[in-house]
This record gives structure tokens, C-alpha cells and sequence, in this order.
């Protein structure tokens, strides 16, 4: 369904349609609504398994992380890289929230498939 700017067109998303995908379309106003109104924030995907915030941060949308984790999102979720949420801040450069999923207490010595931490990452990245 694609409504333009779902909320100033006022066209929401039932919640039993709210799929973790939502969260790469940018609309950070919808996810918050979404939430607010009782979808999951935790959701898998069914082809992918990821959870929104794995979304969100693949997709660099800083705005709708931090929408999920005020919601409490899990951090535990790997990509096909088997790299963290951290991980992929990280590579999208996004220093404030790779500090708040430290505070949050995030695995900081996850390894990805290849074997690298997040630290390992922010090196090659800088």
C-alpha cells in the first residue's frame, strides 16, 4: 500500500498489517503509531528474520532506531553478514547511537562472519 506521507494523507497501516519492512520506508511518524497502538516491536520478518531496527539500521534511518529502541527493541538480531545492529551503525558512521547501544549494553565482542568486532569495523570505517 503506498499512501504518500501516511500521516498527513491520514492513511494508517492496520496493525495486522505492520511488517518489520516498514521501517526502511522512512516514515518514522507510522512506526511510532504503529507502536503506540500495540504492534510488536520485536516482529521478525518471515522471509528475512530480521526485526525492524536490523531494518532501520541496514536502511540508515537514525530516526526510526530511535524511535524502536525508545520502544525497547532487541539488540540481538544479525544480518546474512552476521553482523550486530552495532556493527552496522557503525559502518553507516552513526557514533551517537553506537554509544547509546554501548549504554544500552550491547555484545561489543560479537564477531561477524568473517570474524571482525564492531571495533575492528569503526577502524576500517575511520
Amino acid at each position: 500500500m503506498d499512501c504518500g506521507d501516511p500521516v498527513s494523507d491520514g492513511c494508517f497501516l492496520a496493525l495486522a498489517d505492520w511488517r518489520p519492512l516498514r521501517a526502511t520506508e522512512g516514515y518514522a511518524a507510522i512506526v511510532e503509531q504503529l507502536l503506540a497502538h500495540g504492534a510488536e516491536v520485536n516482529t521478525k520478518n518471515p522471509t528475512t528474520g530480521y526485526m525492524a531496527l536490523m531494518f532501520a539500521a541496514e536502511s540508515d534511518r537514525r530516526e526510526i532506531v530511535e524511535v524502536l529502541l525508545d520502544h525497547g527493541a532487541g539488540l540481538g538480531d544479525r544480518n546474512a553478514y552476521q553482523e550486530t545492529v552495532v556493527m552496522v551503525l557503525v559502518r553507516h558512521g552513526q557514533t551517537d547511537l553506537v554509544q547509546r547501544l554501548v549504554q544500552m549494553g550491547t555484545d561489543i565482542r560479537a564477531v561477524n562472519k568473517i570474524g571482525d568486532t564492531a571495533f575492528y569495523s569503526a577502524m576500517r570505517v575511520s
